[in-house]
């Protein structure tokens, strides 16, 4: 090989090593990417003191929903129905004995969960308590609806009493509007008329009081037969207590004003002449016009504080004890007052 070939052969083979080597650039300058501002997250104690909030939270609703099943378990035994002998059950037919080994088995379930979900409340274990209470709750509607419709609608829902409070306001409201309407009873003195609004506005509101009672026994399912004997006695107490507040407020007359009194009570218990008979001069109408306004206002105030007394009876109760205090107060010596 001659000296020519020799250097362009290493002219050659220095070209390629050039080429084949990665040419060096200076990396691009470029802006930096816009990025978004970070969201704030609260900060770490802040995160604790909402979750533990959250637990108390859970924790409070949990205790009250195990007392109102517990509750509710204890109406229903007060009413009788896991003694009662039930013929059939989750609408089959069925042995006695077979009923009464069911129902004490949803009896014992429903103890049961409630137990487990107290001791995993203890535990600090809300999500087992509130399995057991999903549990508890269960049980007890399957042994609320275990006995027949006839059965709920007295000792469940109160049928009867319903019925009854319905049926005495209608009755009352009927008399009362009879009377105003023909006076069967013959009762021209003022002093009796007053007597009767007083007496029927004290029964109304005493009703109201029974129907206000029953409907929040009801709907928090919290109706026990023991109740029966309070709302059938309801009317007749209202009644009383129109009767008496109406005679307190005749009595009063007397004490604020003694010297007017009698003329008052004349003027109600005697038949007003101008009532009787048909009077043409201008002096009677006067007469008959203003008889008819007195009766109308004294009515009209005598009804508020009768229903009043029928309705609130402790409000009633505590205007009885003040009124005997006093009267006691007097005729105790000044000495033993003050001691």
């Amino acid at each position: 090989m001659s000296l020519d070939e020799e250097r362009s052969l290493a002219t050659n083979v220095q070209v390629g090593e050039r080429s084949s080597s990665p040419p060096t650039s200076s990396p691009p300058t470029s802006s930096p990417p816009t990025s978004s501002p970070p969201t704030s997250s609260p900060p770490q104690p802040q995160r604790l003191a909402v979750a533990e909030d959250e637990r108390g939270q859970t924790r409070k609703s949990l205790v009250r929903e195990i007392k109102r099943i517990d509750a509710w378990t204890n109406n229903l035994i007060d009413n009788g129905l896991f003694d009662k002998r039930h013929k059939k059950l989750f609408g089959k037919k069925q042995k006695e004995d077979e009923v009464r080994v069911e129902m004490d088995r949803v009896f014992k379930d429903i103890q049961d969960n409630l137990y487990m979900a107290r001791k995993s409340l203890d535990n600090d274990d809300l999500p087992a308590s509130e399995y057991y209470v999903a549990q508890a709750l269960r049980a007890y509607e399957k042994a609320l609806y275990a006995p027949s419709r006839t059965w709920r609608f007295s000792n469940v829902y109160a049928g009867p009493m319903w019925i009854y409070l319905v049926g005495f306001l209608v009755s009352v409201l009927v008399f009362y509007w009879y009377q105003l309407d023909a006076n069967f009873l013959n009762l021209h003195v003022h002093i009796q008329e007053a007597a009767l609004h007083a007496t029927t506005w004290g029964t109304l509101g005493a009703i109201l009081r029974g129907l206000w009672f029953l409907k929040d026994k009801v709907s928090d399912r919290r109706y026990r037969n023991s109740f029966r004997i309070y709302l059938i006695s309801t009317p007749f107490l209202g009644g009383l207590f129109g009767a008496i507040f109406y005679f307190l407020i005749v009595s009063g007359l007397f004490i604020i004003a003694p010297a007017q009194a009698p003329e008052i009570l004349a003027n109600q218990t005697t038949i007003s002449e101008s009532n009787a008979t048909t009077t043409t001069t201008q002096t009677g109408s006067a007469n008959q016009a203003n008889n008819t306004s007195e009766r109308n206002v004294s009515t009209l105030a005598i009804i508020p504080l009768a229903a009043l007394a029928g309705f609130n009876w402790e409000w009633a109760i505590m205007i009885l004890k003040r009124i005997g205090e006093s009267f006691k107060g007097e005729m105790e010596p000044e000495d033993k007052i003050d001691r």
